[in-house]
């Protein structure tokens, strides 16, 4: 330890300098090193020279394109629990030789899937396909329409995946990637076209349905990209973008002071790190300050030209087709009964239990039967069933009993041991597995979650008095 009473001022510092260093992580030198190759080439892409950080948060958005790009504007839509392509456009002769057949070992040697036990069977389309158009485009009865126009449309087949959970295989489609981290396809198409406007975002996002997507937000998310790149989310209620108006008590002189004090801050980070993180940072509360004017002014049809004109009803219908679901959420409350449409003009009644497991009652009528009437009636089964069924209103609620006695006892499902078929497991709602042998099985429902679809078409079945191919392929003689 040195004797500081016996170091001149030039040895202090270099003493203390050299401590500093010791304490100096790789994270700390990245961040503080101003010259290093990282930030150099990420300021390269993004215009940062020695000029005002305000001025170069402006150029984050202002960008000039490699090359001129011809789209104006791109619309994408996700839509999550569609009917398979399968069953649409994507025709596939060969699966349809092998439906109902066992799966071929070929396709099963060697791999691992989730929710699949046993030696499953090929289900091939179950829709009619045809040749449509002069390009001879094969489209299944399913889109009767869309045979007429096939020709205006182009069909990308040539990219493909192994992912098969929803959430992988959402980042997959939207980034390129089954992980987070990528930027998303609408980062990308902005940050390649640019936006016209620069007092509103280039890349907005509407969503349906009670809930994001299964990939999260991360599937509107800028990545590795500045962020001003990621999709901004409108909202159906309140306002369309959160905190791009002033809260109560505020105005907007106070909010532009606040905005400069802010910005100088920022400015004053930048300078000292030169971190392009920062002028996104900047460049996102400006455009936020600028967005309740500019949305104000888009309003008015005088002010918008024919081109502009055009968006906005093309913007509007979309709105209206997407968002009817949003505030109108239908929540799931245990109780409540729901009517299940089957064929047209009919349809069946059911129970919420505790999620996500619902109770259906044997009834198929035309009539609006009476809270009393429709619980008097037995319950044909009780099934796990995905939420959305009765959030996106599609199985509408009608009003709300008791649950009885009966139907709060919990029973058991039966499950197979992955990889082992021919050993059964009784699978209770409390997690508890207890091993068990086929013939406890009998009469047990899977422990599956079925989609509305399913259940609807099982309904069906029932009333037609024809066999359901899911419950078939979901029996336990399947897995001996």
């Amino acid at each position: 330890m040195p004797n500081f009473s016996t170091l001149t001022e030039d040895t202090l510092a270099q003493h203390a300098q050299q401590r500093y260093l010791k304490h100096v992580t790789r994270r700390h030198f990245l961040k503080q090193c101003t010259t290093g190759l990282g930030a150099m080439a990420l300021g390269s892409m993004m215009g940062c020279g020695p000029q005002d950080p305000s001025a170069q948060a402006d150029a984050v958005l202002a960008q000039v394109a490699h090359f001129a790009p011809r789209a104006k504007r791109v619309i994408f839509l996700h839509m999550a629990g569609a009917p398979s392509q399968l069953e649409l456009f994507d025709y596939k002769p060969e699966l349809a030789k092998l439906h109902g057949l066992d799966c071929p070992p070929s396709l099963l040697e060697g791999k691992r899937f989730a929710f699949i036990e046993g030696v499953p069977k090929m289900l091939g389309p179950l829709a009619s396909f045809g040749q449509h158009g002069e390009t001879r485009t094969w489209v299944s009865d399913h889109l009767p329409h869309f045979q007429q126009v096939v020709d205006d449309v182009t069909f990308l087949k040539a990219v493909h995946t192994d992912e098969f959970n929803h959430a992988p295989a959402q980042f997959f489609l939207h980034t390129g990637s089954n992980r987070q981290g990528r930027p998303s396809m609408g980062s990308w198409v902005t940050y390649g076209l640019g936006s016209e406007n620069d007092d509103l975002p280039g890349f907005v996002v509407l969503v349906s349905g009670a809930s994001d997507p299964s990939a999260g937000k991360s599937v509107w998310g800028s990545g590795f990209l500045p962020s001003v790149y990621q999709g901004v989310q409108c909202r159906s209620h309140g306002d369309p973008v959160l905190y791009a108006s002033n809260p109560d008590g505020i105005t907007r002189d106070v909010r532009r002071d606040a905005l400069n004090t802010i910005n100088q801050i920022n400015e004053e980070t930048y300078n000292t790190f030169g971190d392009p993180e920062t002028l996104t940072r900047i460049a996102q509360y400006e455009l936020a300050f600028r967005m309740p004017s500019t949305t104000s002014a888009t309003k008015a049809p005088n002010t918008q030209t024919a081109g502009a004109s055009r968006l906005s009803a093309l913007t509007a219908s979309l709105c209206h087709m997407l968002s009817p679901s949003l505030p109108k959420y239908q929540r799931r409350t245990p109780g409540a009964i729901v009517k299940v449409p089957l064929e047209e003009g009919w349809h069946s009644y059911a129970q919420l239990l505790e999620e996500p497991e619902i109770a259906f009652f044997d009834v198929r009528t035309q009539a609006n039967l009476s809270i009393k009437d429709i619980i008097s009636q037995r319950v044909l089964f009780r099934l796990w069933v995905m939420k959305y069924a009765v959030s996106s209103k599609r199985w509408m609620k009608v009003g709300k009993a008791p649950i009885s006695q009966v139907l709060k006892q919990p029973v058991p499902r039966y499950k197979v041991e992955l990889g082992y078929p021919g050993q059964f497991l009784l699978y209770y709602p409390d997690g508890f597995e207890q091993t068990a042998v086929y013939e406890d099985c009998l009469g047990l429902e899977c422990a599956a979650v079925w989609d509305p679809d399913h259940v609807e078409e099982r309904l069906r079945d029932h009333y037609a008095g024809r066999p359901n191919r899911w419950v078939i392929s979901l029996s336990p003689e399947r897995h001996l």
